[in-house]
């Protein structure tokens, strides 16, 4: 028996973000999982200025113009629809008001809550909770726009980022502190807060974790991408395109550690990802991404609790790579939501009763 799986894609806030959240969509969309297809699938569609349409093919960009509803009309028929789960498509910084808006009707989703996708989603959040929790993460600080007080002091070179944007958009390596100024009051352009970190020479590596049925955290392969030791990964290392269009770019080059003659930085980095999943507060699975110093120290750069679980996602490849096939990890998550909102009724009747 098959779920009625609500998507839901695009941004209210630029096409830039419509842009990618369709592409991750359409991936699911396309993959035609084995384990998917007595599904029933409606696509929420948001458009940029906060509009809904709904439509229950993506293919064609036509299908994605249909009537448009404002937000509590949307919310309304969303109701109405009773969903078994939705699972979001949405990468900009309102990601998780959405998750909120679901967790109010009481509709369950894949992944994490609003409250720990609020924090993933910003740097500043993210820093603060790993730190506290003990976990390597490069020294730095958080400055706000005009705020005078805090001074960076760790050194040059160092890295300055929005706090909320993601695939390193308004993300610069500076050399002193004229650079680092410029590109202050070029990421405030995208928020009120940046975060200036040391940066870190050496590897970027990336690991996932999963959340089996058990509940036991499974630490997945991790993927090392090809980057210079003195350098940064830039928006061009992982998306062309823009507001027309955009995809994945074509220069991303990556391989596997191996977990042979790398066992000891492979287990390493495996932990500390177990331990920022439980720290972050995730649920089902998350990511994150790390400097691995010459010396073999692992630092924390930022985690991520995006996934579409179609063949562009970076989840779905690591979970390939441990031999959980795509639509067998999709048809795990999708589970375990509806399990997660079927023990929510559960308790609230009891709680009622």
């Amino acid at each position: 028996m098959g779920h009625k799986v609500l998507h839901l894609l695009g941004s209210p806030t630029d096409e830039f973000s419509f842009s990618i959240s369709l592409m991750y969509a359409r991936s699911l969309a396309s993959a035609k999982y084995q384990e998917a297809v007595h599904n029933t699938n409606i696509y929420a569609v948001v458009h940029p200025g906060g509009f809904w349409s709904f439509t229950d093919d993506i293919a064609q960009d036509e299908a994605l113009a249909g009537k448009m509803f404002e937000v509590t009309e949307a919310l309304a028929a969303v109701r109405e629809m009773s969903p078994d789960l939705m699972l979001q498509h949405i990468l900009c910084a309102k990601r998780p008001l959405y998750n909120a808006m679901f967790e109010i009707l009481n509709i369950p989703f894949i992944g994490s809550s609003s409250q720990a996708s609020a924090n993933i989603a910003d740097k500043a959040a993210t820093r603060a909770l790993l730190l506290q929790a003990g976990l390597p993460v490069p020294h730095g600080v958080v400055v706000g726009r005009g705020d005078h007080c805090v001074r960076y002091d760790g050194g040059f070179p160092a890295v300055v980022k929005p706090c909320k944007m993601e695939n390193s958009v308004g993300v610069q390596i500076v050399h002193n502190e004229v650079e680092m100024e410029e590109a202050l009051e070029e990421a405030f352009a995208y928020g009120d807060t940046a975060v200036v970190d040391a940066f870190i020479p050496g590897r970027e590596v990336r690991c996932g974790v999963i959340a089996m049925n058990t509940g036991v955290l499974q630490a997945l392969p991790c993927l090392e991408y090809k980057v210079a030791p003195d350098s940064i990964r830039r928006y061009s290392d992982k998306l062309e395109g823009g507001d027309g269009g955009v995809k994945q770019a074509a220069s991303t080059v990556t391989w596997w550690l191996d977990e042979v003659e790398e066992a000891e930085l492979v287990k390493t980095v495996q932990g500390v990802a177990a331990a920022a999943y439980s720290v972050l507060g995730c649920t089902d699975f998350s990511q994150i991404d790390c400097r691995v110093t010459s010396t073999g120290q692992v630092f924390v750069l930022e985690a991520n609790t995006f996934c579409s679980f179609g063949p562009l996602s970076l989840m779905t490849k690591l979970a390939g790579r441990a031999g959980i096939r795509g639509g067998e990890l999709y048809a795990r998550m999708v589970d375990s939501a509806v399990s997660r909102g079927s023990k929510n009724m559960e308790g609230a009747a009891l709680r009622s009763g």
